[in-house]
């Protein structure tokens, strides 16, 4: 009895610090991801240690349906008008920001390793974003307009483009090394890509075919979490990517159903609870011995993959002869990273055990810096390409 009373307490507590920081957001110039963050660090092992151990077993849990839900809400945005609207915008800025960060930050990681397999691996980990925490700022500031729309298609891909660099890395490193028993291009992308996009499409067809027959009063909130976390489930299962399937899986529903706005607004409703409990969970799991662990490698990391993200988009810019913010700003607003490039640290060090000091210093090093300042960089780009809406108190949200 004692230990339900303390688990209903934390989960109470945890609701509590997310409006608390949803509030000094607000307030402040911080973000509320970063203030989320930065309370579960204070509660976690690394401040006051005020959580329960239990809720070490919560985050696995939590951060999967998070990123499925926010996936699923990505996927919104994928629909054929915004695709013949943005399509060629879409690839070639997410294409350029990809490629450049990847290729900078491994001729600079070469310089300091003197060794090609951490360097490589590193620059496609330097690819990944945070579509958590991306999607947050631009739902608290309430922000709208083509330089926001082009940056949720963006992250939206990103990571599908991260995890095919990924799997070609992953499989010309063990042809390299001579490690045979590692799996191949093909099967690595048919795992991760392929089973994930095949479950998001017979599932969003499911629930397209549940929403056009539920009437406009009734609630659907059952019915589209239930496929949404079946999605994730069973996308975890054959351990495919559960960001993708969820991706899949809005865009079907985006695509196939007239009126297809509700779904989505009822998974929004939903979102923001499931967020709060992830980042801070996030903050807990911080270690700022990680930071000092990463040396000056990944100083170099960070500092190479700002700059490949900013001149990645004023490359991908130009070519479109885009607008000045977008060519100026959209690099920064794509500087948040997190649970995605962890996850692919842990896949490499796994076949290249020999090098897990380097790339789990360096990713969980950069990885709490990102999660911490890249949420500025998304809010300032956004004030930047002024596209920040007002609330109806005045004051910008």
């Amino acid at each position: 009895m004692e230990q339900t009373a303390v688990l209903i307490i934390t989960a109470g507590s945890i609701l509590l610090a997310g409006f608390l920081a949803h509030v000094l957001g607000q307030k402040t110039f911080i973000p509320r991801v970063t203030l989320l963050l930065i309370f579960g660090f204070l509660l976690g092992p690394g401040g006051f240690s005020l959580l329960p151990d239990f809720t070490d077993k919560w985050f696995p849990v939590v951060s999967s349906i998070a990123l499925a839900l926010v996936g699923f809400l990505l996927g919104h945005n994928l629909t054929r008008r915004q695709i013949m609207r943005r399509g060629k915008s879409v690839l070639i800025l997410s294409v350029s920001v990809v490629f450049t960060t990847a290729l900078i930050v491994f001729l600079a990681l070469f310089v300091v390793f003197q060794d090609v397999v951490p360097a490589l691996i590193l620059s496609v980990i330097a690819t990944a974003t945070a579509p958590a925490a991306t999607s947050d700022v631009i739902l608290e500031q309430h922000s709208r307009g083509k330089f926001t729309s082009l940056l949720l298609n963006i992250v939206a891909v990103d990571d599908a483009w991260g995890l095919i660099l990924f799997g070609v890395m992953f499989s010309f490193l063990n042809v390299l090394s001579g490690n045979s028993h590692a799996g191949s291009i093909p099967e690595y992308l048919f795992r991760e890509l392929v089973i994930a996009v095949l479950i998001g499409i017979v599932l969003g067809l499911f629930l397209a075919y549940f929403s056009t027959r539920i009437k406009q009063r009734e609630p659907a909130v059952a019915e589209t979490l239930g496929i949404v976390l079946l999605g994730c489930g069973l996308a975890l299962y054959f351990h495919s990517s559960f960001i993708i399937t969820g991706m899949v899986i809005g865009m079907v529903v985006s695509n196939t159903i007239k009126h297809h706005e509700r779904p989505f607004h009822l998974v929004e409703n939903f979102e923001w609870p499931v967020l709060i409990f992830f980042f801070i969970l996030a903050g807990a799991s911080f270690h700022l011995e990680s930071l000092k662990t990463a040396g000056a490698a990944g100083a170099v990391y960070i500092i190479f993959r700002v700059a490949g993200r900013i001149l990645g988009s004023w490359i991908g810019g130009s070519l479109l002869k885009a607008s000045g913010e977008i060519k100026k700003y959209m690099g920064l607003a794509l500087l948040p990273q997190a649970g995605v490039a962890v996850g692919m640290a842990m896949i490499a060090v796994q076949q290249f055990p020999e090098y897990r000091e380097e790339i789990l210093s360096v990713t969980l090093g950069a990885t709490v810096f990102f999660e911490l300042t890249g949420p500025l960089f998304t809010r300032y780009s956004l004030k930047k390409a002024g596209e920040v809406k007002v609330d109806a108190s005045g004051s910008s949200s």
